[in-house]
């Protein structure tokens, strides 16, 4: 694999496709700041079945009200369309949050749809599991789905059908 210089990509920032393999925009770069941008690149297998999960168990947040440090696991599960997003751009997306006041429940919505409007998966989930504080433990789980022309179509029908007309 190629891992070139720097690169200027606009949001999100699209990964260089090579024969012999990609040359990120982040990875390799030492000069690499957390950012709200990630990286993506080619599909191994666009259009086939394909699961991937990553993990990031050193999660870091603030407390909007309190300003206290809050700890937790991000589990991001997802299919990819044509895109799979590169992992340091994603551990450096995760960082940005790290003086950030934000509750968990919004945390999770927030890195949802950040997530899969620059990678613009099939289906994803995130789900941040947070570490007790106050003797309570929150989980938050936020889905995301991408329609279908299959998935249109029945809907379309079913309007249709409850109308009582026909297509």
């Amino acid at each position: 694999m190629k891992f070139g210089g720097k690169h200027d990509f606009a949001t999100p920032r699209m990964v260089q496709q090579t024969l012999d393999g990609f040359e990120p925009a982040v990875l390799g770069d030492p000069d690499a700041k957390p950012a709200r941008e990630l990286d993506r690149i080619a599909a191994p297998t666009p259009g086939q079945t394909l699961s991937v999960t990553l993990v990031c168990s050193e999660f870091t947040c603030r407390c909007p009200v309190t300003n206290q440090p809050d700890w937790a696991t991000i589990e991001i599960e997802y299919e990819p369309n044509y895109w799979l997003v590169e992992s340091k751009s994603m551990k450096l997306y995760l960082e940005t949050y790290r003086e950030e006041g934000i509750f968990h429940e919004y945390l999770a919505q927030k890195i949802l749809d950040d997530f899969t409007r620059q990678i613009e998966p099939v289906t994803c989930r995130v789900t941040a599991n947070f570490n007790t504080r106050g003797g309570i433990a929150i989980s938050a789980t936020a889905d995301y789905y991408r329609p279908t022309e299959l998935h249109l179509v029945t809907e379309i029908g079913k309007m249709v059908d409850e109308e009582k007309m026909t297509i």
